[in-house]
């Protein structure tokens, strides 16, 4: 059972994102309830990851407080889109989710991922939406 409550509490989101603006974005969206699932690649941490400050003064991946202040309200997952099996995990999740955000440097989501605007259409929409 969803417990989630807000505005956009019937939006589920996808978050392909990295860096201040689509986690922050994310953030905006889950902080009023939509249920926001952040894909990572644990080959290039988010920036935020690395920043400081840091829990007792100890730098590490999971330990920057801006990046925990702003994954607050939403889950994580970290995908190796090298492995065979990872489109077919990004497609699922594609599947199930309302919106699909994207903040990568353009060529990223396309070229590396492989996911396109033509690749994740017929995931979710039908044909001739």
């Amino acid at each position: 059972m969803d417990t989630r409550n807000g505005v956009f509490s019937d939006i589920k989101i996808a978050g392909f994102c990295w860096a201040v603006v689509g986690p922050l974005t994310m953030k905006y969206f889950a902080d009023y309830g939509a249920t926001v699932i952040r894909v990572e690649t644990s080959k290039r941490p988010c920036t935020m990851r690395i920043s400081a400050p840091y829990k007792d003064g100890k730098p590490g991946l999971d330990r920057s407080g801006y990046f925990n202040h702003f994954s607050a309200n939403m889950f994580s997952m970290a995908l190796n889109m090298e492995h065979p099996q990872a489109l077919e995990v990004a497609r699922r999740l594609v599947a199930k989710s309302d919106v699909v955000m994207d903040n990568f440097t353009p060529g990223v989501m396309e070229g590396a991922w492989r996911l396109t605007w033509n690749t994740l259409r017929p995931w979710k929409w039908p044909e001739g939406w």
